[in-house]
């Protein structure tokens, strides 16, 4: 996949996209792709509601921020008490499931540029 470098990036134009990006819950990179997306796609169709329009939840008071996360600790606390039901796995499993999801994600992106699939290959 290509990558992307901008030198010479003005600090302002560099912190309202790191907030911007922190608003949505992107990385930076992941910003800048839908940015460029975005500005691409008005040149083509320059009628089109953008993607930015979307409202951004503002918080007026500190206060309030506070009150969000205590709630939010409360939840969480509530379900590290709730009794886990499920089978306890080992790390045998965890890497196991790790390997097979690497395995899956490269055999789809040899798939997609007309490879073969890695057991092929291998056969």
């Amino acid at each position: 996949m290509p990558a992307l470098q901008v030198r010479d990036l003005p600090e302002d134009l560099y912190e309202d996209l790191k907030a911007c990006a922190e608003s949505e819950h992107r990385s930076i990179a992941q910003q800048t792709i839908v940015a460029i997306e975005e500005m691409l796609q008005n040149r083509k169709d320059p009628g089109r509601k953008s993607v930015f329009t979307a409202p951004i939840i503002q918080f007026e008071t500190q206060a309030e921020k506070e009150e969000r996360l205590r709630r939010r600790q409360e939840v969480f606390k509530k379900m590290e008490e709730l009794p886990w039901r499920g089978p306890v796995p080992t790390s045998d499993d965890i890497i196991k499931t790790i390997h097979e999801g690497r395995e899956e994600r490269t055999n789809r992106i040899l798939a997609s540029i007309g490879s073969p699939k890695r057991e092929e290959v291998a056969s």
